[in-house]
């Protein structure tokens, strides 16, 4: 009797990874909180900002699996939230990049939401997390990033370190805002290319946005010749977006630099006046590894707009810069420390991507600050 259950165990210990490996669940995310110190100049329009904050750095936790298909195919699919540690204010349900495909040896197709290839192309942050953090919708690098709801994509496999996706998010949600006004069109589609490789990255992205600004929020009220112009902002806006990035890693070092352009027209309907302007950003950055410690640095510049419409130009650029270090107590656990500062010239109202403050145009945000990462 002991033998016949000896030999079940056996054969139950041998059997376990072959199922495993066919059908896998796992468990992960990222714990990210900081204290921070922020402050913002006062101007004429805003009191100034000088506060205390734990601030959560885009901690998140999620849900991944895969089943063996046969044939070299297999089923994947990801649910991710994004988990607010510092307060408890999280978000919905898979909030983050969630979704279910097909993979195999002709790379994959998924459906579901995600970071669109344009906002996946390229680490630019140079290991900056919270308000030293450049990329995003409202800091100076990345502005077209979004996370496309409804959407179907392809991803290819890497061929000798190159990679290239797809994107196409559906307008699932295009309703009129009200009555008289016309519907507003969310679909974009997006594409990038990539290469990795043991010194050298680099890549190029591109997204379309339909009736996605931006710059402009809500609606905009403006006098031209005496007359006052309201513009809602979204309808008939078109958004395109490139950029491109290069990273080259010698020894210890490595040094990263980006180049951004963004486009946004809209030809003049009814009460909304015509526009079209652009926009060039660029940035550098470095990192130095000395044993466990990451040295950390980065400048980015958001050059002033371009525009064939009323709006004023004149000093509506930003800069700003990060400097900072890492230590790595392991692989999964590193404290951090960073200071960075937005440099807003009087027309501008660039803020911090990640916890934005609300700055008010010529405030100059800065932020000091010291955390902890922890993945599992």
């Amino acid at each position: 009797m002991n033998k016949k259950l000896i030999a079940l165990a056996v054969a139950g210990a041998v059997a376990a990874p072959a199922v495993m490996a066919e059908n896998s669940v796992t468990l992960y995310g990222q714990a990210r909180v900081g204290l921070e110190q922020i402050k913002a100049n006062s101007t004429d329009t805003a009191a100034s900002i000088s506060k205390t904050r734990v601030a959560d750095w885009t901690s998140r936790l999620g849900f991944k699996g895969q089943e063996e298909l046969g044939g070299g195919m297999k089923a994947v699919w990801q649910v991710e939230q994004a988990v607010k540690l510092d307060d408890g204010t999280s978000g919905t349900f898979a909030s983050r990049n969630s979704f279910i495909g097909l993979a195999g040896g002709f790379g994959a197709v998924k459906l579901g939401r995600h970071d669109t290839p344009y906002k996946l192309t390229g680490d630019l942050t140079s290991g900056m997390v919270g308000s030293a953090d450049i990329n995003g919708a409202k800091g100076l690098m990345h502005r077209a990033d979004r996370r496309a709801d409804n959407a179907v994509w392809y991803e290819s496999p890497s061929m000798g370190g190159f990679t290239a996706s797809v994107m196409y998010a559906t307008a699932e949600n295009k309703e009129p805002a009200n009555a008289t006004d016309k519907a507003i069109d969310t679909s974009l589609w997006s594409a990038n290319a990539v290469f990795k490789g043991n010194m050298f990255e680099g890549g190029i992205g591109y997204v379309h946005h339909e009736d996605a600004g931006l710059d402009f929020v809500g609606i905009k009220e403006s006098t031209v010749n005496g007359t006052t112009v309201k513009q809602r902002v979204g309808a008939d806006v078109k958004a395109d977006a490139f950029i491109g990035f290069a990273a080259v890693k010698f020894g210890p070092a490595k040094i990263t630099t980006a180049l951004e352009h963004t486009e946004e027209k809209r030809p003049a309907a009814g009460a909304n006046s015509s526009f079209k302007r652009k926009r060039d950003s660029w940035m550098l950055g470095a990192t130095y590894d000395i044993g466990a410690v990451q040295l950390r640095a980065a400048y980015v510049e958001a050059r002033k707009l371009k525009s064939a419409s009323f709006e004023t130009t004149d000093d509506t650029g930003a800069k700003q810069f990060m400097i900072g270090a890492g230590y790595a107590f392991s692989k999964r656990t590193e404290a951090m420390a960073f200071f960075t500062k937005i440099d807003n010239q009087k027309n501008a109202a660039f803020d911090f991507d990640t916890n934005s403050l609300g700055v008010k145009a010529g405030q100059d945000p800065q932020a000091f600050g010291v955390g902890l990462r922890h993945k599992f």
